[in-house]
């Protein structure tokens, strides 16, 4: 069985919920959807039982990197459609830092002494239901009695975001301080079968934050949350099945 027994969210672009983690003077030079990301996933492990030992799932950020990095993409791919040449764009080198790369997911685990598996998800929308999929995929505590879930991102200008941390655990606990036990039961998925392919939105964050936010809204009992078809993979009907208690 899982359960949820810790969730954090950052939205602050200065990122100051991070100042005293184990990040040290490294974190300010990282991108906003990771700050932001590695902000939430350093309170939510704050509950592990042994944060060594805790498997960890990061999402890759929908849009990473910085605006700037955006910005000359765009000079690059103008010239190219215009004359047929790639003019030459000057880009500073601190602008493309960790432009694809999952530089979370080792940033955190250095800074836990982690030591369990882990898994990186690429950037493509809706991957926070494919994050779920996998915890409630595994048996007997394998690959960890406990696994956390995190994810960053940011909005097409670059100067605001979010990021959102989920601890996942078979052993039975509370989430939280809200004397509420909620255990993830499944992920249902089926195609969209009656509608043309939606637009997905270009998150990795707001997704699950705004399935956590109806979570807590929730009265006791089983809750069923009709994932809204732009939070998703833009091809698939997701419905989350929880039970509160």
């Amino acid at each position: 069985m899982t359960f949820l027994v810790r969730v954090a969210e950052a939205h602050d672009p200065s990122a100051r919920d991070a100042a005293g983690t184990e990040l040290g003077r490294d974190f300010r030079r990282f991108n906003l959807p990771v700050k932001l990301a590695l902000a939430a996933a350093h309170a939510a492990a704050s509950a592990a039982r042994d944060k060594t030992q805790v498997a960890l799932v990061s999402l890759s950020p929908c849009r990473p990197g910085s605006p700037e990095l955006w910005r000359a993409t765009r000079q690059f791919e103008g010239a190219l459609h215009e004359t047929g040449r790639a003019s030459a764009v000057r880009v500073n080198p601190t602008y493309t830092l960790h432009a694809i790369d999952n530089l979370a997911l080792s940033s955190l685990a250095i800074a836990l002494g982690n030591r369990a598996p882990f898994l990186g998800l690429g950037g493509a929308p809706g991957q926070g239901w494919c994050a779920l999929e996998f915890v409630l995929e595994q048996r007997d505590g394998y690959p960890a009695a406990e696994t956390l879930i995190l994810a960053g991102d940011q909005d097409e200008a670059g100067q605001t975001g979010s990021g959102v941390a989920l601890l996942l655990s078979s052993e039975e606990r509370p989430l939280g301080t809200t004397g509420r036990t909620v255990r993830l039961v499944a992920v249902e998925r089926g195609r969209l079968a009656d509608q043309a392919p939606a637009a997905p939105h270009l998150h990795a964050a707001q997704g699950l934050l705004r399935w956590l936010a109806a979570l807590g809204a929730c009265q006791r009992g089983r809750h069923v949350y009709d994932v809204p078809v732009g939070d998703g993979d833009g091809l698939d009907r997701l419905s989350i099945i929880s039970e509160v208690a």
